[in-house]
């Protein structure tokens, strides 16, 4: 949360700021608000943007994506840049696999707890994926969150979420070297390994 400092007089020298429930949020998005804006999602009740995408990030998501589509079982899904219901935010990772078929979502977004699976592909954004949306993720209880890191050219595989709130984070963290090779198990499925300089350019 961003905390105004003060001036000497005691006031904000940072212009407030409104934050909006997910239910404002949604009717926005239906009202066609952000159609021709910046790209945005909702975190912990702010609008925060999207960071731009560059090839190295489209590459990864899409070598990602290809591997993680043709090692899935056939009744399960893959979200690209779709939205999570995770306490009073929707996030937007970059991947998400959900271990039931898209049909029995409905006209919802999925839970945290719901997914096997979210994935986002790190740049410039680094920082804010271990910090804000670790938290973020662990809070929502999503079981495995993968960070692929493009400066380090590593993989990083966080699991057994624990905490509340401010206090959530991941127990486990494993990091993937570049010549390292790394598997996946996700909701009792075996994924078969891959290479981690495979996703990079």
């Amino acid at each position: 949360m961003i905390t105004p400092t003060l001036t000497p007089s005691g006031q904000s020298s940072h212009p407030p700021i409104h934050r909006i429930s997910v239910q404002e949020y949604e009717q926005m998005i239906d009202a066609g608000v952000f159609v021709k804006g910046p790209k945005l999602e909702l975190i912990e009740g702010t609008l925060v943007r999207k960071m731009t995408q560059n090839p190295p990030h489209n590459f990864c998501v899409g070598e990602f994506m290809d591997f993680l589509q043709g090692s899935i079982p056939d009744s399960w899904h893959l979200q690209v840049q779709s939205p999570l219901a995770i306490l009073n935010s929707r996030p937007e990772p970059d991947l998400a696999v959900l271990p039931f078929p898209r049909r029995d979502l409905g006209v919802r977004h999925p839970r945290g707890d719901e997914t096997a699976l979210v994935v986002e592909v790190a740049d410039t954004s680094l920082e804010y994926d271990r910090g804000v949306k670790a938290r973020l993720y662990a809070a929502g209880r999503v079981p495995v969150y993968v960070i692929v890191n493009i400066p380090e050219r590593t993989v990083e595989i966080y699991s057994e979420p624990d905490g509340e709130d401010e206090r959530a984070h991941y127990r486990s963290l494993r990091t993937v070297g570049e010549t390292e090779r790394f598997s996946l198990r996700l909701a009792d499925h075996d994924f078969p390994e891959i290479l981690t300089r495979d996703l990079f350019l």
